[in-house]
C-alpha cells in the first residue's frame, strides 16, 4: 500500500505516521482484509500466513527485534492463540498505535498440543475444545506480573479489560514479599 509522505529515507524503522490517529483510517482497506484473513485462519493456516511473513520480512527494518524470536516460536504462538484472538489484538493495535503499545500483559505462555482423533485439546488434565479459546493445536494466554507494592496502572486495566471481551485468557500474577527462613543456614533450595 502506498500512502504518501509517510517514508523520507531508507533509515526509518516507521512510517511517520505510525503513532497518528489516522494511520489506520488511512490504511484501513488494506488492513482489514489481512485480519479477516487471520480471523479465519485454521491452526495449519495460521503457521503458513506466520511462515510466510516471517521469509517475506525477516531482517526489515521495521521496528521489530528479529533476534529475540525465531520463526518457529511465533508460528507456535499464533497456532495456541488462534487467528481470531491474534486478529483482535492486531486490531486494537493499528486502530490507535499510540495508546496501544503499551501495557500489554508482562507474559505470553504457550503449550503446543497435538489434537486428539476428536478434535479435542488435553490441557492440565481438562478439556478444551478448539473452539472454547479459539486456538486449535494448542492453549495460550498472557499474564501480567505484579511485585508486592505494585499495582496496575490504568492502561493495563484497559488493555486486561479489552483482551478478555475478546475471549484471549488473562491473568493476573501477584508476587508476595513472603520471606521463607531457613533452618541452619543450608543452601537448600526454597519449596
Amino acid at each position: 500500500m502506498d500512502v504518501p509522505h509517510v517514508f523520507h529515507c531508507r533509515y526509518q524503522t516507521a512510517p511517520l505516521d505510525m503513532h497518528h490517529a489516522s494511520f489506520y483510517a488511512r490504511r484501513q482497506a488494506a488492513i482489514d482484509p489481512h485480519l479477516e484473513k487471520l480471523s479465519c485462519a485454521d491452526p495449519r493456516q495460521l503457521r503458513d500466513l506466520v511462515h510466510a511473513s516471517w521469509c517475506a520480512h525477516h531482517g526489515i527494518r521495521c521496528g521489530v527485534s528479529w533476534d529475540s524470536h525465531d520463526e518457529s516460536m511465533l508460528c507456535d504462538i499464533a497456532q495456541c492463540f488462534g487467528g481470531k484472538s491474534i486478529a483482535a489484538i492486531f486490531k486494537v493495535m493499528m486502530q490507535d498505535p499510540s495508546t496501544w503499545t503499551g501495557g500489554l500483559p508482562d507474559l505470553c505462555l504457550w503449550r503446543c498440543d497435538a489434537a486428539d482423533s476428536d478434535g479435542v485439546q488435553e490441557w492440565e488434565g481438562g478439556k478444551v475444545t478448539e473452539r472454547e479459546h479459539g486456538g486449535g493445536g494448542g492453549d495460550a494466554m498472557l499474564v501480567e506480573v505484579k511485585g508486592p507494592r505494585d499495582r496496575l496502572s490504568d492502561k493495563q486495566r484497559v488493555w486486561i479489560h479489552r483482551l478478555l471481551e475478546d475471549g484471549i485468557r488473562v491473568e493476573l500474577c501477584r508476587i508476595t514479599a513472603d520471606v521463607l527462613e531457613r533452618e541452619g543456614g543450608d543452601d537448600e533450595a526454597y519449596p
